[in-house]
């Protein structure tokens, strides 16, 4: 008998003993009295023991429709046990579909909860009350591997509820997991490939750029041998078309340098984009007579609308850049005499540049290809390039949050619109 119940006893046969010595009753008397109390003992100690299960019991019958309610609608496992007897006083019917066993075993066997757990989380449930008890709050994956039904990924959580009792609450994530899993290898396939486009840029770098400089350093490199070693039997006029083609392929070289470098503007921003209040009308009326002068096998055609006035802020280069280089292919890509159509216009809140050609057009399919470094379209055949200027174009607008729009036909020429948003307070008139 448990020890509760033996000291009362006891004490109280000691207490009737020295009643019995003072008061000389009977033995048969004594002995009825003690049994009598003793009744009385047990039943009050019962009662103090039972009640507290009684009224846990209740709070379990209480619930147990609505816990049932809730497990039937969800994929959740739910258990009430009570930490003090390690024992288990509610389980939603629904564990008999992960689990395989009936949920009055599982009543009279808490252990049975793990025979089907996966042998690598077994310690995650084993040792989850202890962690419980010890943090106040308990939440872990585990994974069960039932035979018919295959692996199942769960994730466990404890809380505690009324009169010491712990609720676990295990949810059903295996589609999570799965899901999880297929984008974590899809990740992966997107940097495998964005890995292997790397490397195809890398090496189209390489390959254009070797090309690009093999033919002018053959063309230096043969001019400067035959003045070093001829220069004594050369003609003034031998002589000088091999400094102009050393002159020329040198120049070409140089261009070819610099719209490498400036493939980084747009990363180096802060050094290279450096806006100022420009009057915008006499800065481009001048430099489409430069550019006029350079390009006179083309008639160019420049019309600008707006405050001739106007002053806005702009990075005066790099607006250069872009409008020279469109320029620039608008003629490298039309055959002589071809018109060339220049419009620029000055909102209130943003300018708006476009340049038509009637050129050789751009493919369709290379129109999404156009701003990737050193990509030449399919139809360029001998007209030379190196595949940079609307790369450059495209960061040059990037720092003005500016946007770059292209239609082209075939054989019929390009037109390009680009876009430069101004803030109003930027724009003087």
């Amino acid at each position: 008998m448990h020890r509760v119940f033996i000291q009362p006893i006891v004490f109280s046969f000691g207490l009737l003993l020295i009643f019995a010595l003072i008061t000389k009753i009977s033995a048969a008397y004594l002995f009825n009295l003690s049994l009598v109390f003793s009744v009385m003992m047990l039943c009050g100690l019962t009662l103090y023991f039972a009640v507290p299960r009684l009224r846990k019991s209740r709070l379990i019958l209480e619930n147990e429709f609505l816990l049932h309610q809730i497990a039937a609608h969800t994929a959740s496992i739910y258990l009430v046990f009570d930490p003090k007897t390690d024992k288990i006083l509610f389980v939603s019917r629904n564990v008999e579909q992960f689990f395989k066993f009936n949920v009055d075993a599982l009543l009279h066997n808490p252990r049975l909860m793990f025979q089907w757990v996966y042998p690598e989380d077994l310690p995650i449930c084993q040792s989850a009350l202890t962690k419980f008890e010890k943090c106040g709050t308990f939440c872990d994956e585990f994974r069960i591997f039932v035979p018919e039904d295959g692996l199942h990924w769960f994730r466990l959580r404890l809380s505690l509820i009324e009169q010491g009792l712990v609720l676990a609450l295990c949810e059903d994530i295996t589609e999570q997991k799965t899901q999880k899993l297929q984008l974590l290898q899809q990740v992966e396939r997107l940097k495998t490939l964005r890995d292997q486009e790397l490397v195809d840029f890398q090496n189209r770098v390489v390959d254009r750029v070797s090309h690009e400089l093999r033919t002018p350093l053959t063309v230096i490199n043969s001019s400067s041998e035959l003045l070093e070693r001829y220069a004594d039997r050369l003609t003034v006029e031998k002589t000088r078309e091999h400094l102009h083609r050393i002159r020329e392929h040198t120049q070409q070289l140089n261009y070819l340098v610099n719209e490498i470098a400036s493939l980084k503007i747009y990363r180096d921003q802060h050094v290279y984009f450096q806006p100022v209040e420009t009057p915008l009308p006499e800065f481009t009326q001048k430099l489409v007579h430069t550019l006029q002068e350079h390009y006179h096998d083309h008639l160019i055609e420049f019309n600008y609308l707006g405050d001739t006035l106007a002053t806005v802020a702009i990075d005066p280069n790099l607006f250069e850049r872009i409008f020279t280089q469109l320029l620039s292919n608008a003629v490298r890509y039309s055959p002589k005499q071809a018109r060339i159509a220049i419009e620029l216009r000055l909102f209130s809140k943003h300018l708006v540049l476009s340049i038509s050609d009637q050129g050789i057009g751009i493919p369709e399919i290379d129109l999404k290809h156009v701003f990737q470094p050193f990509y030449r379209g399919s139809n360029i055949g001998a007209i030379r390039g190196h595949g940079l200027g609307l790369t450059i174009v495209r960061d040059s607008l990037k720092l003005h949050g500016g946007t770059i729009s292209i239609d082209s036909r075939l054989n019929q020429g390009t037109s390009i619109v680009v876009e430069i948003p101004l803030k109003a307070e930027l724009v003087v008139n």
